[in-house]
């Protein structure tokens, strides 16, 4: 991998371009799959020596947020070596931004372990290279995931347990804007290239409702029922399931804060959203139903439809689409179906002897991209990468 990062400045140096590269972060495996996206071969492997999530990258360097018993930010050169680790209070699922400058790492996470859903997450800001925590603005409860507008101006985070997207004013360091959800929430978000449009998949939400009705007990009484006592009529209730909106999509004006939703298929939960290049496709790829069915499909924005439905891939963590569009990358996609439905199978028996079984199995999963040819419809290629791939992120845009 060292060889291969020289040579990619090689080329820079003598003006020629070099292929972008993605960045597969396998958290299991605690690597780091480089994958050629115009030769769509794997390049090479970065060890970490931790679980990594996320990664953005800034003046030749990877950053990648990981835990290992505790929570780190690891700078990664072009030659592919570990060169520093900064300690943070990260959660698991801590996602990562650098300005456009270079200067700024921008780290999204949650609370601690065990009070996530109570904790409100926070936004650390880091400088780079040196690795100085400089601040910390608060977020809404259970960041999922989060992305950074173009100019480097504003972060945008899904707040999971607090059904809020939160606007992060990252010039001024503050708390901007919560957009409420309603009953909804969100797990993953995409922003158009330019800025202007945050895209948002709601997962409708089931609220209970329970009422103490006189009028219950009389209607009761007037069908038959025996007179009843006072405390049993105080015991007396109704349970409502009240459904919030059907499943749609979220268009939000970034500059103005209009909200458009657009219905889409009942992909629930949506696992990842991809938007192409041109700004005119979304990709939203998630699950159809209580068995373990998937579905990608690709929505048109501007006629506001569905014009593609490319199947089921199996599970899969993220979507990448190449920067000059055409192919879109499925990370995490299953290499043996069967296998990983058993190891995840095994985590339903909730102790702690049987999660640490099932990690064991999981690291052994044969785990890949899948490549897909956009415009045919088509697998162009799977790649096998590491284990427990999550995080992805293009290098050389």
């Amino acid at each position: 991998m060292r060889i291969l990062g020289l040579a990619w400045l090689l080329l820079v140096g003598l003006g020629v371009a070099a292929a972008p590269r993605l960045y597969v972060v396998n958290a299991l495996s605690q690597d780091i799959s480089v994958i050629d996206m115009d030769a769509d071969t794997v390049a090479g492997h970065i060890a970490l020596g931790a679980q990594g999530y996320h990664v953005a990258f800034a003046r030749g360097n990877a950053y990648v947020t990981a835990t290992a018993g505790t929570g780190q930010l690891l700078a990664v050169d072009g030659g592919g070596r570990v060169t520093a680790r900064l300690p943070l209070p990260l959660s698991p699922l801590a996602t990562v931004h650098a300005s456009p400058d270079g200067t700024l790492a921008y780290i999204v996470t949650a609370g601690p372990t065990g009070s996530r859903n109570s904790v409100r997450g926070s936004v650390l800001t880091v400088a780079l290279p040196s690795f100085r925590l400089l601040r910390r603005v608060a977020v809404g409860l259970n960041p999922l995931d989060s992305v950074l507008a173009p100019d480097g101006h504003t972060l945008y985070t899904a707040d999971w347990a607090s059904r809020t997207i939160s606007v992060v004013d990252l010039v001024h360091n503050r708390l901007q804007d919560t957009i409420p959800l309603g009953f909804n929430t969100a797990r993953t978000l995409a922003l158009r290239p330019d800025g202007k449009k945050l895209y948002v998949a709601v997962e409708p939400q089931v609220q209970m409702v329970t009422r103490n009705s006189n009028a219950m007990t009389n209607n009761a009484q007037l069908n038959g029922a025996p007179n009843m006592s006072q405390s049993a009529t105080q015991n007396l209730t109704q349970q409502t399931m009240v459904s919030a909106e059907t499943q749609c999509l979220w268009e939000i004006d970034t500059a103005g804060g209009a909200v458009r939703k657009s219905a889409i298929p009942a992909l629930a939960p949506v696992l990842a959203l991809a938007v192409s290049p041109d700004g005119g496709t979304l990709y939203l790829y998630g699950r159809t139903g209580p068995q373990p069915t998937y579905a990608l499909i690709a929505y048109d924005l501007k006629a506001k439809k569905v014009v593609h439905d490319y199947g089921d891939f199996g599970y899969c963590a993220a979507l990448v689409v190449h920067p000059a569009g055409g192919k879109l990358y499925l990370i995490g996609t299953p290499g043996n179906a069967a296998q990983e439905a058993r190891a995840r199978g095994a985590f339903k028996a909730n102790t702690a002897n049987a999660a640490t079984h099932a990690l064991a199995d999981l690291r052994g999963v044969a785990k890949t991209v899948t490549i897909l040819d956009l415009a045919h419809a088509r697998v162009l290629k799977t790649l096998t990468v590491g284990s427990l791939p999550e995080g992805a992120g293009v290098r050389g845009k």
